[in-house]
Parts: C-alpha cells; sequence; structure tokens
C-alpha cells in the first residue's frame, strides 16, 4: 500500500471588512452570501471558559497596504485562443511578469501608466492590447483572497514542485509505502468487477480522477483504438505519449462513462484506462474491515496537534528557503507570518443526560461520553416490547438465537426496557427469500423482527428492509451472528435492544434544554446507489425532549444536492406536531447538512424559501433559524497547554478571526479523539428571524450532540442531523423508493 504525503495547505487569515445584510455581487467568482442581521450587535458568543489556541492559519499580509489593481483587457483584433491571449501577455514589458490574467481579468501589484500596448503573435500578426483600471484590490476583499490563492498555488506546483490531485497539494517525494499491507484483486471475471466498479482511480501520468463504471474483458491494451490522428494501440499510445512501457498485454480494461452537455444535450462517451497505470484510492469496506490495516494507517493519517504544528511550520519554512517562492512573494509585496495564528476559543460546560423519572447522569467531562449509563435503569421511557418479538435465523444460528434471547432477557430490564422471552423462527437458508417468508408468514404478529445474518451480504440485507420499510411496514433489526460471540455479547445486545425500544418509539436519554415549544430540524441527502435520483432526509422533533421525530424522504434529479420539496416536508412536519401536542411551534430551528460553501445562495433562494412559505400558512408566526452544517473542513484548532499543544476539548466554540465578518458562523469542537488532531464542525447561519441570542444557537448545537440514541456520547452534528443522514441513507441504499407512511413517527432507520 501507497499513501501520498499530503503538503500542509494552511489558509490565509486576512482582515475583512464588516459587512451587513444583503449579497454580494453575483458576477464575482468568490461571491458571499452577506448573513450579518442588522439586528445584532455581534455574532459572537460569550458563555463558556476563555481559552487561548492556536489554528492552521498563516497572516498573509501586504506590504505598507499597497493594494493590488485589476484592469480588464481587451484585444484588437479579437483573440479568442485563451492560451494566445494569456502568452500574448507576457510581452508586455511594463509588468515584469508580475501579473495574473484569467483571460479578461488583469490583477498585478503595479499601476500602470501606459494602458495600450503593441505586441506580435508567433505569425508576426500585429495585436492591440488595451488594459481600463477597473478597480483597486484592498487587502481582505473577495479578489485579494482570489489573487492570494493563485500565487500560493503557483508557488507549490511551480517552485515547490507539489503535484495538484483535485484541490489538494502533496509531495511526491514524500509519499509512504506500507509494504506490509499490498492490496491485489483476484477472482473470477465477476468477483473482480463487483471489487473494481465503482471505486475510483487516479492515472499516474497525470493524476486525474475516474470513476470505474465498468470493466471491459474482451478489450486488451493491445488492441488498437480510433483516434483522429488514425488507429492505434493502448500499448503505442502510452508509449508515443507518456513514455509508459505497458507490461502485461493481456488485462482488461477499466471503462469511465463521461457525460458533457453539447449544445444542451448530453452525450455519453467511454474513457477506456489500463489498470497497469492506475492507482487505487481511498479505501475498500475490506481494508477499513482490517484493524491491522487502519491501525498501521493511523500511525501516519492521524497526527497529534504537535506533529501537526511541526508540519505546519516545515511547510512555511520550505516556502522560505525557496528563493523562487519568496522572490514571488516579494514581487506582490506579500508577506507570510512566522507562526500559526492564534486565536481565542471558550468551552461550554460539560451537559448532564436526562434519565427516568428526570433524573440526571453526569457526563465524562474529558471525553464527553456517558458509556455508563447502560448500568442504570436509564430509559426516560419504554416500548412495550414484552415477548413481542421474534428472531429470525437458520438452523444452524439456533445457538445464537438463543445466546442473544438470553441476553437480551438480562440487559434489557437493567437498562429499564420492558422487553423479555420473544420466540424464535428458523429458516432453511440464509437467502433473502427465506428470511422475507418467514416475516410475511409469522401468525404471531411481532412489533419487531431480529434477523441473524451470517454475514453482511448487501443484497439480502437490501430485500430485507425493503420488505420491512415498505411492502409489511414493521421495525426490523438485522444483526450478524459473529458479533454474538461470548466476549462481545452483552455489549452488542445491549445496543441493539436500545435500538429495539427506540424503533418502537421507546425514550432512551435527552439533555436539559430550557426552552420550549422548540422544532428542531435535520436535512440531508443522498445519492442513489441504484439509480439516477438524490435523496433527500427530512427528520423534525415533535417534543421538548428531542426524543420522538417525524421523518419523511423527498426525491430530485441525480447528484444534485438541493430538495425541491420542502415545503411539503415542512408543511407534514408542521401538522404532525400540532398533532402530538395540541399547538404548533413557537420556534424552528433548521440544520442542513450536505450541501458546500457554493451552494449557500442557492440553499438560501430555493430552500429557506420553501421553508418560509411553509410557515406562513401557520395561524401563528413562528420564529426561524436556518442553519447549514459542514463536517469536511480544513480547519483545525490546537489547545496551549504550557510549551504544549493538544485538542481542544469537547464543547470548545471559535468564533473570531476565522470566521467571516460577512456572515454569522462558529466553528464547534463537540467531541474527543483518542488519536490524531480532533475535527470541529463548521456553523453558518443562514436566517436568524428569531429573539434568540448567539450563545443561544451555539449552546444548542452543542446540546443536540448529545442525543443520537445510537451512541452514548457525543456525535460530530446535531442529532436531527444524523438521523436524516441515517434516513437518505437507508433509502438511497437499500429502498430505493420512499418508505411507508405508516413508519414516518418511528426511527426504524437507525
Amino acid at each position: 500500500m501507497n499513501i501520498g504525503a499530503q503538503a500542509a495547505a494552511p489558509s490565509a487569515a486576512v482582515a475583512r471588512p464588516p459587512a451587513h445584510g444583503g449579497v454580494r455581487e453575483r458576477g464575482s467568482r468568490y461571491a458571499q452570501i452577506v448573513l450579518r442581521p442588522e439586528n445584532l450587535e455581534s455574532t459572537q458568543g460569550s458563555g463558556g471558559r476563555p481559552m487561548e489556541m492556536l489554528t492552521n492559519y498563516f497572516q498573509l499580509t501586504i506590504k505598507d497596504a499597497q493594494p493590488f489593481y485589476q484592469y480588464h483587457v481587451t484585444f484588437n483584433p479579437p483573440m479568442d485562443n485563451l492560451k494566445l491571449r494569456k502568452a500574448l501577455m507576457y510581452q508586455i514589458p511594463e509588468l515584469s511578469n508580475k501579473h495574473i490574467f484569467d483571460g479578461n481579468l488583469l490583477y498585478t501589484p503595479l499601476r500602470l501608466q501606459k494602458l495600450e500596448f503593441d505586441v506580435k503573435t508567433r505569425r508576426e500578426e500585429h495585436v492591440k492590447i488595451g488594459l481600463v483600471l477597473t478597480q483597486e484590490v484592498a487587502q481582505g476583499s473577495d479578489q485579494f483572497i482570489q489573487v492570494a490563492n493563485i500565487l500560493m498555488n503557483e508557488i507549490a506546483s511551480r517552485h515547490m514542485n507539489l503535484e495538484r490531485i483535485k484541490r489538494d497539494y502533496f509531495n511526491p517525494n514524500k509519499s509512504i509505502t506500507i509494504p506490509q499491507h499490498k492490496q491485489r484483486t483476484r477472482g473470477n471475471q465477476t468477483e473482480i468487477a463487483k471489487e473494481l466498479v465503482g471505486a475510483i482511480v487516479m492515472t499516474k501520468y497525470n493524476n486525474k480522477t475516474y470513476r470505474v463504471d465498468d470493466v471491459d474483458f474482451k478489450t486488451k491494451p493491445s488492441d488498437e483504438v480510433e483516434l483522429k490522428s488514425g488507429r492505434i494501440s493502448y500499448i503505442d499510445y502510452y508509449q508515443k505519449n507518456y513514455d509508459i512501457t505497458i507490461r502485461d498485454h493481456n488485462q482488461p480494461l477499466l471503462i469511465h462513462r463521461s457525460k458533457t452537455k453539447i449544445q444542451g444535450n448530453t452525450v455519453e462517451r467511454q474513457i477506456h484506462l489500463v489498470p497497469e497505470v492506475c492507482y487505487m484510492t481511498g479505501l475498500t469496506d475490506n481494508m477499513r474491515s482490517d484493524f491491522r490495516i487502519m491501525q498501521d494507517l493511523a500511525q501516519y493519517t492521524r497526527q497529534d496537534p504537535e506533529k501537526r504544528h511541526k508540519a505546519l511550520l516545515g511547510f512555511r519554512e520550505s516556502i522560505m528557503e525557496s528563493s523562487d517562492a519568496t522572490a514571488k512573494l516579494d514581487s506582490w509585496g506579500l508577506q507570510m507570518s512566522p507562526e500559526i495564528l492564534d486565536v481565542s476559543g471558550r468551552q461550554q460546560p460539560p451537559e448532564n443526560i436526562v434519565i427516568k423519572n428526570g433524573g440526571s447522569f453526569p457526563c465524562d467531562a474529558r471525553k464527553e461520553s456517558f458509556d455508563n449509563i447502560t448500568r442504570k435503569n436509564f430509559v426516560i421511557s419504554s416500548a412495550e416490547i414484552n415477548d413481542n418479538f421474534t428472531v429470525i435465523c437458520t438452523a444452524k444460528d439456533t445457538g445464537a438465537a438463543n445466546t442473544f434471547l438470553e441476553t437480551v432477557a438480562k440487559v434489557g430490564p437493567g437498562c429499564g426496557i420492558n422487553i423479555r422471552g420473544g420466540n424464535v423462527v428458523t429458516i432453511r437458508s440464509d437467502r433473502a427469500e427465506d428470511y422475507i417468508t418467514a416475516i410475511r408468514s409469522n401468525e404471531t404478529n411481532p412489533k419487531i423482527v431480529v434477523c441473524l445474518v451470517p454475514n453482511n451480504k448487501k443484497d439480502r440485507y437490501d430485500a430485507i428492509k425493503k420488505h420491512c420499510c415498505i411492502d409489511q411496514p414493521l421495525p426490523s433489526q438485522v444483526l450478524v451472528t459473529k458479533n454474538l460471540n461470548p466476549k462481545k455479547a452483552m455489549s452488542v445486545v445491549t445496543k441493539v435492544v436500545m435500538q429495539m425500544n427506540a424503533k418502537l418509539g421507546g425514550e432512551l436519554w435527552s439533555v436539559h434544554i430550557p426552552m420550549k415549544k422548540v422544532m428542531y430540524v435535520g436535512i440531508d441527502t443522498y445519492h442513489d446507489s441504484g439509480s439516477q435520483r438524490s435523496v433527500g432526509g427530512f427528520v423534525a422533533s415533535m417534543n421538548d425532549l428531542c426524543t420522538r421525530y417525524f421523518s419523511k424522504t423527498t426525491w430530485q434529479p441525480s447528484k444534485q444536492e438541493l430538495i425541491s420539496q420542502l415545503e411539503v416536508c415542512m408543511t407534514d412536519a408542521l401538522k404532525q406536531y400540532h398533532g402530538n401536542n395540541g399547538y404548533y411551534p413557537d420556534r424552528v430551528i433548521v440544520f442542513r447538512d450536505g450541501v458546500g460553501d457554493g451552494q449557500l445562495l442557492a440553499v438560501k433562494e430555493q430552500e429557506l424559501r420553501d421553508i418560509k412559505t411553509a410557515l406562513s400558512r401557520l395561524p401563528t408566526s413562528p420564529e426561524l433559524v436556518f442553519v447549514v452544517v459542514t463536517k469536511r473542513i480544513q480547519q483545525r484548532f490546537f489547545l496551549k497547554q504550557g510549551s504544549r499543544l493538544t485538542n481542544p476539548p469537547p464543547g470548545t466554540i471559535v468564533d473570531t478571526k476565522v470566521t467571516r465578518d460577512e456572515l454569522f458562523d462558529f466553528f464547534l469542537v463537540p467531541q474527543s479523539v483518542g488519536q490524531g488532531t480532533v475535527t470541529p464542525t463548521h456553523y453558518n447561519v443562514l436566517e436568524f428571524q428569531t429573539t434568540l441570542k448567539p450563545d443561544h444557537i451555539q449552546k444548542i448545537a452543542y446540546k443536540l450532540c448529545h442525543i443520537y440514541f445510537n451512541w452514548t456520547g457525543t456525535i460530530r452534528v446535531p442529532a436531527v442531523c444524523q438521523y436524516a443522514h441515517k434516513l437518505a441513507f437507508l433509502v438511497g441504499q437499500s429502498l430505493h423508493r420512499d418508505p411507508s407512511p405508516q413508519l414516518a413517527n418511528l426511527l426504524y432507520y437507525l
């Protein structure tokens, strides 16, 4: 196994001018939604214990506050060729190669006196270039960020010899080989295709990534392909164009289907790839389930704060040691700070978990977990399961079924869950059809079924879930028998019984939330693996304790993140809330997961609009807060403890310096990690029509991370977000259709 050493890619922290209300110009490549409400003096909170930290940002400033200049460029006669336009700009001596040109706009640190130039093409054709000064680019503006990014990318690729793969830069000279784990794909054609289809490969010759859509066993590298220049074999093509010698002339080819739009029509073309010149990327399910592989990988991929800090300083040092890189920065008047950025944060106090009869259970302040809660009679309310559940298994797994029932009788009452007995139904084989027949013909009409299966075979799992969620609405649990071994049985069955209770409407635990009459909503999107559509998961809380939920799914075109039916989902949720409580909520707080920064404007204009439309039809006027939650971010924080750097504790909030003045955003560290550096979660508030303060929404976000019933501890996002993800994942991976409305008030997707 070979992994690349990713170059430290710290962000440039710059001071930004304050902004209020509205949206920046739509034409800007880096247009940002400006969402700092006028009635808020500050988007920063104040509660919690103050802490001093470092973050993976370097301050990038302009010497003497010298601005950049933006010019609009015209060519006479007009030049359509972008490469030629860029090449002609280098013939202007006044620019001294100190410029960035995208084909229309020119950025330079120089204020030019002369604005018209005569240049020549290679064919001695005369071209007139005209410049018009359009604006000064001030430090901290969007254009400044754009120029700084281009310059840093140029330094990384040209002067530090880093290779770009998608959006990240890697140092090929520092790649790490793990020789004890050599991955090979073996088996018959069906097995090979099953393992490779859906994988992402990267070509060795240009670092481009492709999704494998099929494997062509009939075509070989020695076969010829038709190009514009004539027919050529794959072997000769790679030798001629990339100086690569293909050794295996009989290997099958990988197929990637690329879709492009030509004059409004979608055209599909096939790209054939030779496996020998491709790297497999990512980790397969088999690799993830191999403890030894993951343990050895973690030595390199999970760096603690001390090592990350050292790597960041090493990155800056390598820039300073490159004369070309420093010359490039100096020519633009840019300075890079010698140390990463200091930032202040605050830690929220540990939460107490609300349990049975209004009691409380303290969280481990260091880990913010409450694993020991299962040793107490803690369940807030139990579903009346009793002996009304069925275990289905093959004859050879009868022993495992009995072990399951015996363990259920021990752990269930201990947790406060009314469960005992149960019955076992044996089937002839482990085929999906046999499980479904047993469920369908079961005369005891159980409240929930538990299917014991010999392995994680996906098509069987999908068939069981499809039957129980659509054809015969019934909460179900699928459990692999190997997890019932003596060492793991008690722990595994405890979690299963808790899930069974939650799936039948029982309430496990909660946290103290002073605000009442609030409906919390989680929204997420998943791309359906079995069709050309995407599924949206919508989950809304139905009570003050956030222990009961309503769910609904919606569909949109393939790969589309935005959900078009939110008005219907919100309307149905509000009706259900009113039916459960006898009143509508005073506040609706929405947490939207699964969208990137580039989609914020579209989310505001479509999804937020649909939610407002649904709320406007109520006889009351609930307050509305809409928050976008992002997990995959680059920001990291390191807590100062004397001369050492450690991970910030759970509950840490950062809402200064690395946040944007034109947005209402903050970072929250909800968890602790045993290895590496903890990753914070980013919250971006797009709507804040409420009397609440920033402190309130920060505290609410942290509290909701505690009440996900699949984990006795905090998770990275508010529980409603994770429930929405689980719902969308189940429907997109296994069901491929809307689940039965009869299950809408149950957490059947846990």
